[in-house]
């Protein structure tokens, strides 16, 4: 199955972000409120009262609050054994992978499919946990050095962070 290419550029996002620390429970504290998700009030699909409303999450992007992030907390010694829970999952479940990014980005409720493949092979916070990591660790410092090198290239006049050419 080839996946489709939904490539942004930019991106505006209204609405309220809020901490899902709660879905973290294994991460350090100076990591659970780093990652928020977005929430709106929409009408409901199935509703013909066009007063009626819910509140739902989005799916497609999150807010990363990087002044959340408070670095005495920092433990390298689960960043480590992270990598190495990411690579074994990785080694053994590649095909399995590129299916989990494909249902979450298939539709607003494929998380629900991609969850169901990240419990399959063993892609939990859980077991991320019980192999002595933590997950959201390696995630976070992953987007801040990605983050940090895309703040350099738009500081330097290179917002889209091509190549520049040999002098």
């Amino acid at each position: 199955m080839k996946s489709k290419k939904n490539i942004r550029f930019n991106m505006s996002a209204t609405g309220s972000y809020i901490s899902v620390a709660g879905a973290l429970s294994g991460a350090d504290e100076g990591i659970k409120h780093v990652i928020k998700m977005g929430f709106l009030t929409r009408r409901p699909d199935e509703s013909a009262d066009p007063t009626e409303l819910e509140i739902a999450f989005s799916t497609d992007h999150v807010l990363l609050d990087f002044n959340s992030l408070v670095a005495s907390d920092f433990d390298v010694r689960k960043i480590v054994k992270d990598c190495d829970f990411v690579k074994e999952i990785a080694l053994k479940n590649p095909d399995k992978l590129k299916q989990l990014v494909e249902a979450y980005t298939s539709s607003p409720t494929g998380f629900e499919k991609a969850s169901a493949i990240a419990d399959e092979i063993g892609f939990t916070e859980e077991a991320s946990i019980k192999a002595g990591g933590g997950a959201a660790w390696l995630v976070v410092l992953l987007i801040v050095a990605i983050a940090s090198k895309a703040c350099q290239d738009a500081k330097n006049g290179n917002p889209q962070g091509k190549p520049k050419p040999a002098q």
